[in-house]
């Protein structure tokens, strides 16, 4: 009986190891999956808190740098809708506050609101309106991802095929100087643009930023014509990144650029390289999600001191919508800031978007609240860090801690809302616009166009 057992473990063995021999056979011999060869192609970092040395060589011969210690990983929520904002991780070390926000409950903090509503709504003291300053601030270099910084902000999902790296603008500066940041705009899409006529006023701006899909063809009267930037969330950065904006008959304007965020480097890859191939004069690029993850702690810090006081709940996520973060980026670069198109009116039937096809909805995505985003817009306009452009069916009349910026104290037309739903926001600096503006309605003679520095940008 023992000779018998001995037989049968070794025969067992010999199984096992026969077995063993051929599985590492297979994984040797067996060709790299399409994932792998994509990944083999891709600039990866590695994180080493006690060195800075370089990693070996990539296959193309390429020493390729190891990765900042600061980079932080997922934690804001993340759109799972199709027309969602998908916001990733955050690349500026922002993870601590991140996390706090993200936990189950934070969000009692703006969801168990006292019936009791305070006379006036909260101002935004104390809450940081800028990305520069604060625990979490980071220098406005880091805004955009280029040469100089795309080592330390991008790891993992988000870093970029070694094709893409030399096609990256060299510095933060080499890209703020192909714009001129004084007047700007952010058009929206809301339903409610086609009740007023913001067209001609978005036009004076210097820069126009017009967001995802949104059209300007048989829109010109209401929402104007000129776009400098597109700002894309992941799902239209596919769209575009994929071709598709021809045979979907997506608007594409001459020499625009595409600012895209939130989305994974093999996203931000194809984009680059689809313009690269197809439309040369569009220029790409990546919005750091540092730029997201402020925005956000700007949003739901507001909410909570809006709860409160009383105000709310309101339903929907902490994911800032594109239009929330252009705003808030804007604010911190260009001198002064319009919106038109964003934020909720007390108006009965007015649709969600002001265009139809196109990828339009009848509802916003879950993953943002937009009824809290316009609460922060509206107290951003009544402190005068923003101007903000709705269709009004009366005459703006400030109260409480309200008031009202120079543009509309000085040219106090706009104070009534005939004169708001055209010429809201009209950029004064603009020569031929003054000029156009002066023939329309006499502000020849209420504004002297050497003044509009003073007026526009508080100088």
């Amino acid at each position: 009986m023992r000779k018998s057992s001995t037989k049968r473990k070794g025969s067992k063995s010999r199984l096992f190891v026969t077995m063993l021999c051929a599985l590492a056979t297979v994984l040797i011999i067996a060709p790299p999956t399409p994932m792998e060869l994509h990944m083999q192609n891709r600039v990866i970092y590695i994180s080493n808190k006690q060195s800075s040395q370089l990693t070996p060589p990539d296959a193309a011969g390429q020493v390729v740098p190891a990765a900042a210690d600061s980079a932080a990983a997922m934690s804001d929520e993340v759109g799972k809708g199709a027309g969602s904002d998908q916001l990733p991780s955050s690349d500026g070390g922002d993870a601590d506050e991140d996390k706090e926000d993200a936990e189950p409950g934070a969000a009692s903090g703006y969801n168990r609101c006292p019936r009791t509503m305070a006379p006036v709504r909260p101002t935004l003291e104390g809450l940081s309106l800028d990305f520069r300053v604060g625990r979490h601030g980071f220098n406005i270099s880091d805004s955009f991802i280029h040469k100089g910084n795309y080592e330390q902000l991008l790891r993992g999902d988000y870093t970029l095929h070694r094709h893409t790296i030399p096609m990256l603008p060299k510095s933060y500066e080499d890209i703020a100087a192909n714009y001129k940041f004084n007047s700007c705009a952010v058009v929206g899409s809301s339903g409610y643009m086609k009740l007023a006529q913001f067209g001609a006023a978005i036009d004076t701006h210097d820069v126009v930023v017009r967001l995802n899909q949104s059209p300007t063809k048989a829109f010109a009267k209401w929402v104007g014509t000129k776009t400098t930037m597109r700002m894309l969330n992941s799902l239209w950065s596919n769209h575009y990144g994929a071709g598709r904006y021809e045979p979907m008959a997506l608007p594409l304007e001459n020499d625009v650029t595409l600012i895209v965020s939130r989305t994974t480097g093999h996203a931000f890859d194809k984009i680059v390289k689809t313009m690269k191939q197809k439309r040369p004069d569009v220029k790409v690029l990546q919005l750091s999600s540092r730029v997201v993850s402020a925005a956000r702690r700007l949003l739901v810090r507001y909410r909570v001191k809006l709860c409160k006081d009383g105000y709310g709940p309101y339903s929907g996520g902490s994911t800032p919508s594109s239009g929330f973060v252009a705003v808030y980026f804007l604010r911190t670069i260009c001198k002064r800031v319009t919106l038109y198109g964003l934020g909720t009116v007390n108006i009965p039937d007015v649709p969600y978007h002001y265009f139809t096809g196109v990828g339009s909805r009848q509802k916003g995505n879950s993953v943002h609240s937009f009824d809290s985003e316009s609460a922060t817009l509206d107290a951003l306009a009544f402190e005068d860090k923003i101007e903000q452009c709705k269709y009004r069916t009366r005459d703006i009349v400030p109260h409480g801690n309200q008031i009202l910026s120079n543009l509309r104290t000085n040219f106090t037309l706009l104070q009534d809302h005939r004169y708001n739903n055209r010429f809201c926001g009209w950029n004064l600096c603009n020569r031929r616009g003054y000029k156009k503006l002066g023939e329309m309605v006499g502000v020849a003679r209420e504004i002297n166009y050497a003044d509009c520095r003073k007026i526009m940008y508080n100088e």
